[in-house]
């Protein structure tokens, strides 16, 4: 007999062993507490919720993420088979925002976006896995997340073209909503959106280029104001990649809070954007270019003078104002972004104050005799905060001695607006100016 045969059946034994297990193997899934044979799902997570704040993150019982700030957007993190909870918690804190319940596949890919207002907070979920298409095109979504925006049309064109002469690529695309997948040809790209049925542009993305083979979900965000959004731009790979796809036009306005000075004006990258704005006033919301720019002030009277230059970041998709105080030789100018949301209860005013006093120091604010805001420092704005409309009493206090800045015994705030309060002047003449900014 061949030796071959004995040494065969010494085997058959561990062979009928090997495929038991085997069998056992494959009847195995993560569902049942076993292996998982595929690629396990994912999610990405993207806070497009201005007003919120950071956000800790946990699929099921799993912590995930920490501290996920506005305009954060972070690539696939594994996620559990089945239906999960997929919560949301104030950063630090056990406060839940939103819970979400998602049902994870094997295999599949999704996006997670946190939108809204932290009394009505939103998540838009939706799935990632698509056939990509071949050479020479790609694929494109358009996500809706923008606050207070409404529905919105997409128009995708070559760069310069006007809105007049074409309809929109993706139309009517509610709040919440997502369109589907778009394939279009490789070429040069301006994205521009409106509000639906109509040509008023809220973003402008410029001249762009996207990659063949590949698939974008275009988020649109609010940055607090309803006539502007933002875009993010994520990619459909395996890693989950995303950046900002920043519109290249912001609006901005000036506040002239320079004592001594009756009028200046304010030029951007050496071309005048507004003239004449007296001591104490704010001119309207202007659009310019988005980014950083070179920024200077000059007096209206001798506008070959420069009192202030330097740098200035005008938000994309967003508003921002710039106010200008301090004395000679040291005047300064600030940017501040601006949140003009609505506010979040009906018959409420929503607030700002900022300290741009010359030659003063910290000053609490109170309201109605109850401390509001403590130790605002010079050049720095208060977080925004509700008062139900009504007048008020308002009084800006001396931090270190206790002694009264300024008193404005009657300061009225109209139900579904909101407000800055700027505290200007000197500490022998202040002043304020109010801006009703929505």
């Amino acid at each position: 007999m061949s030796a071959f045969i004995p040494a065969l059946r010494a085997r058959l034994p561990w062979l009928g062993v090997a495929l038991a297990m085997l069998a056992v193997l494959v009847g195995c899934t993560t569902e049942s507490g076993g292996y998982n044979t595929t690629s396990p799902p994912k999610m990405r997570f993207v806070n497009a919720a201005m007003d919120l704040g950071a956000v800790d993150i946990s699929i099921g019982t799993i912590p995930t993420l920490t501290a996920v700030g506005f305009e954060t957007a972070v690539p696939y993190r594994n996620a559990p088979l089945g239906e999960q909870p997929v919560t949301l918690v104030s950063s630090g804190t056990t406060t839940t925002v939103i819970s979400t319940p998602v049902n994870f596949d094997n295999g599949q890919r999704y996006t997670h976006i946190v939108y809204g207002r932290p009394v009505a907070p939103h998540a838009l979920v939706v799935a990632d896995n698509v056939d990509l298409p071949g050479g020479g095109r790609y694929k494109l979504r358009f996500l809706n997340t923008a606050t207070e925006s409404g529905s919105l049309d997409i128009y995708v064109t070559t760069p310069g073209v006007a809105l007049d002469a074409v309809g929109p690529t993706i139309a009517n695309v509610a709040l919440g909503g997502a369109s589907d997948y778009l394939e279009l040809d490789v070429a040069p790209i301006e994205i521009r959106i409106a509000p639906s049925g109509t040509k008023t542009v809220l973003y402008d993305s410029g001249q762009i280029a996207l990659s063949e083979r590949n698939a974008y979900s275009l988020v649109a965000y609010s940055r607090g104001d309803p006539a502007a959004v933002n875009a993010a731009l994520l990619t459909n790979d395996t890693l989950g990649s995303g950046s900002l796809q920043n519109s290249v036009v912001g609006k901005v306005r000036l506040i002239n809070a320079v004592p001594g000075i009756a009028a200046i004006n304010l030029s951007v990258d050496g071309s005048a954007i507004v003239s004449n704005v007296a001591y104490g006033a704010a001119t309207a919301y202007g659009v310019t270019a988005s980014g950083a720019h070179a920024v200077t002030i000059q007096p209206t009277a001798t506008p070959s003078v420069n009192i202030v230059t330097g740098s200035a970041t005008f938000p994309a998709g967003g508003d921002a104002s710039v106010i200008v105080f301090g004395s000679a030789p040291t005047q300064v100018a600030i940017t501040l972004a601006d949140a003009n949301f609505l506010p979040m209860t009906a018959g409420n005013a929503r607030v700002r104050v900022v300290n741009a006093g010359t030659g003063m120091g910290s000053v609490n604010t109170y309201i109605n005799g109850a401390l509001t805001v403590g130790a605002l420092v010079g050049g720095a704005a208060s977080l925004y905060f509700e008062l139900p409309a009504a007048s008020y009493d308002l009084t800006f206090i001396d931090a270190a001695s206790s002694g009264t800045v300024l008193d404005i015994p009657a300061l009225a705030l109209a139900a579904g607006h909101t407000y800055t309060v700027v505290l200007i002047g000197t500490p022998t003449a202040p002043a304020y100016v109010l801006t009703q900014d929505r």
